[in-house]
């Protein structure tokens, strides 16, 4: 189940980044893609560190 949970986390965090460079450029916020892809980074460690199987 852990295994599972990495590659959800993994899976959320590249759409997450992507989506997000694609509208940050889409309306010339380029800096603003890198505080979600913080907030990503944050929801993929807290999945890591927090294995309740």
């Amino acid at each position: 189940m852990f295994l599972l949970k990495l590659i959800f986390a993994i899976v959320l965090c590249s759409f997450g980044f992507f989506i997000a460079y694609g509208i940050g450029n889409l309306f010339g916020f380029d800096w603003k893609w890198v505080f979600v892809f913080y907030g990503q980074l944050s929801f993929f460690f807290k999945v890591l560190t927090h294995d309740d199987d």
